[in-house]
């Protein structure tokens, strides 16, 4: 029989934010590797419609994790 992990979601939007982005995965994959021998996650960041880079790098955010998507 399989159990079925719970899953944690967690959520949160960008604008502008191509610098932080790649910090914000880091510090995001820290906390998930405390918690995913347990839990199932998805992360999911919306775009509000950004000028900058972020949408390209949220697209390669989610071509390096399949549980990262990046919301455009």
């Amino acid at each position: 029989m399989r159990i079925r992990m719970k899953k944690i979601s967690i959520v949160t939007g960008c604008y502008n934010e191509q610098e932080n982005l790649p910090e914000l995965y880091n510090q995001l994959m820290e906390v998930v590797d405390s918690f995913k021998a347990k839990y199932s996650y998805e992360i999911i960041v919306a775009d509000n419609n950004s000028a900058d880079r972020s949408p390209e790098i949220l697209r390669e955010l989610a071509q390096k994790n399949k549980k990262f998507q990046g919301d455009l």
